[in-house]
């Protein structure tokens, strides 16, 4: 088991304004344009055995860097704008390879 603490004083979760929509990932201070938040989470392969007993995430899983994986965000990745439809979205997902 793996334990995870994420702190990353840029950023807050709270209530959302919008209703219905639970909680949110705000910024705390101003974020300058071009940062990045680095995204937690598990690489699962597309289609496995992970994949579909995660499929309640479905809609917060993220593209890998390659077309056979996707990642299952934790912490405040999982918190992102998750609009379905993607030009609603305020933010830009980019992957980066791991480092050896």
């Amino acid at each position: 088991m793996i334990t995870v603490e994420e702190q990353d004083p840029r950023f807050r979760i709270a209530a959302s304004t919008i209703e219905g929509a639970g909680f949110g990932l705000f910024a705390a201070t101003a974020v300058p344009k071009g940062s990045f938040l680095e995204v937690l989470g598990v690489r699962v392969r597309r289609g496995g055995t992970a994949d579909q007993t995660t499929a309640f995430a479905d809609r917060y899983k993220f593209m890998a860097s390659d077309d056979d994986h996707l990642v299952i965000p934790i912490g405040y990745g999982a918190m992102v704008n998750h609009a379905a439809d993607r030009a609603a979205q305020n933010v830009e997902i980019r992957s980066q390879k791991a480092k050896p």
